[in-house]
């Protein structure tokens, strides 16, 4: 995954990574593609969970 961000260089700030494509990463998670009251969900991490990519349940 391509991360949204400038590299750091001896000379100072001289590069930037293309942004980060939400959407896309979003495609990876089938909970992500239920809708709430007709709202997009949106998943908050946190320690107690983790949400898999559909790569790793076709994996299992």
């Amino acid at each position: 995954m391509k991360v949204a961000r400038e590299i750091a260089t001896p000379k100072g700030w001289t590069e930037s990574a293309p942004p980060l494509d939400v959407q896309r990463i979003r495609e990876d998670f089938p909970i992500l593609k239920q809708r709430v009251h007709g709202k997009p969900l949106v998943y908050l991490d946190n320690a107690a969970t983790t949400q898999k990519p559909q790569v790793v349940l076709d994996t299992l």
